[in-house]
């Protein structure tokens, strides 16, 4: 009896150390039910003081899409998603390795299928389309190619940052659309001091409809409360005004937005022509 009570002891020392020193296991933890295939990515993120892990998940395996070494990852509507993947995903929070809410991405993606999410694998390197030219017609490098691209490291999209200035860094921004090239759109996903759920952020004035920005006005967002930012240049695709975008996060954690809209003279800045606050 007595040598068991001292195995007893050295048992609750040992735990103690590791707790102490944090090796106990993570608060959440991976659900062995689900395929390690599906799930695109893991991030443990911090909500009102509980770890919570969140995954990107997918309810079947996806398909290719703008796949790696082929001309169409080039084009426009692939930039944003090139040498990527779609399908249908979701979002997925879990704590203590139980699932406490899961929101579909789908809906957010108008770039291919509708309801289809599209997130981008592998990144692009600024010499691959010109390899690609220089080997136009040759089908075994294009092979060889895309085999050598799908073994660079995966795309992180769980980018986690404070975009209303909440206090928290529990919100990510997510590609869904491709306007004309190089003006890469979409929605910043997340939880709130104002709204615990997951949800893709909206204004003060429409919190339920996603608001829909270029990456650049969610960047500028992000480092400042209340930034000004070219939204539309004069002459952009023919474009005869010019618009800018006003942001700005009010102390509670919500969104407000104008966009100015103004003439298009060939020398300095035109007159206002009007305001849109939404």
């Amino acid at each position: 009896m007595y040598v068991q009570q001292q195995r007893f002891v050295v048992i609750l020392i040992l735990l103690a150390t590791a707790l102490s020193l944090g090796y106990a296991m993570p608060e959440v933890q991976r659900d062995a039910v689900t395929p390690a295939s599906l799930i695109r990515e893991e991030k443990a993120v911090m909500v009102g003081g509980i770890t919570e892990l969140w995954r990107l998940q997918w309810k079947e395996p996806p398909r290719l899409a703008c796949p790696p070494a082929e001309d169409i990852s080039f084009t426009c509507p692939c930039q944003p998603f090139a040498y990527g993947e779609t399908g249908e995903l979701d979002l997925v929070r879990l704590r203590k390795g139980e699932e406490v809410e899961r929101l579909s991405l789908g809906p957010f993606f108008d770039a291919f299928d509708a309801e289809q999410a599209a997130v981008q694998r592998w990144p692009v390197q600024p010499n691959d389309q010109k390899d690609l030219q220089n080997h136009a017609t040759d089908e075994a490098w294009q092979k060889s190619e895309a085999s050598k691209i799908q073994k660079r490291p995966v795309v992180q999209i769980l980018k986690l940052a404070d975009y209303n200035h909440d206090g928290n860094s529990s919100e990510f921004y997510l590609p869904t659309t491709s306007l004309p090239c190089g003006k890469n759109t979409g929605v910043v996903i997340g939880v709130t001091k104002i709204d615990n759920r997951l949800h893709a952020f909206g204004t003060a004035a429409s919190p339920n409809s996603p608001l829909v920005l270029k990456k650049w006005e969610w960047d500028a967002l992000k480092s400042s409360v209340n930034p000004t930012v070219l939204d539309w240049q004069c002459g952009d695709l023919g474009a005869g005004e010019e618009i800018e975008v006003e942001l700005q996060a009010t102390r509670g954690g919500s969104i407000t937005l104008a966009e100015h809209y103004y003439h298009c003279p060939r020398v300095g800045k035109g007159s206002l022509i009007r305001s849109v606050y939404r």
